[in-house]
């Protein structure tokens, strides 16, 4: 099936996007966010991460372009980062694979 980037489309790609570089954003200014007036926030990032492991854990992401796949290990890792949650080895695994293949990818070789 092939599905067309049709301007309708495009807008809810492009509005999802925004949605995730605004959480992005709050996840870069967690220490300095005032948490006993914003304590959602911590329950929010749980949330986001919860469902992120669902996700990985049960589907493959290999649909998904290397730009998607990498905005999603990267809010999975800031995560980490920002609720101080150890990686665990398949989180290691699935980081490491990642990285393996964009070193494969000739598209990023002139990087590394």
């Amino acid at each position: 099936m092939n599905v067309a980037l049709t301007p309708r489309r495009y807008d809810v790609i492009k509005k999802i996007k925004k949605k995730l570089y605004i959480i992005y954003l709050a996840l870069i200014a967690d220490p300095i966010i005032d948490h006993e007036r914003y304590f959602w926030v911590h329950k929010v990032f749980k949330n986001l991460y919860s469902n992120i492991q669902y996700y990985l854990k049960n589907c493959s992401i290999d649909h998904l372009s290397i730009e998607n796949q990498l905005h999603l290990l990267q809010y999975y890792l800031k995560i980490h980062l920002t609720l101080n949650i150890k990686i665990s080895p398949s989180d290691d695994n699935l980081f490491g694979g990642f990285l393996n293949k964009l070193l494969g990818d000739p598209s990023f070789s002139n990087i590394c």
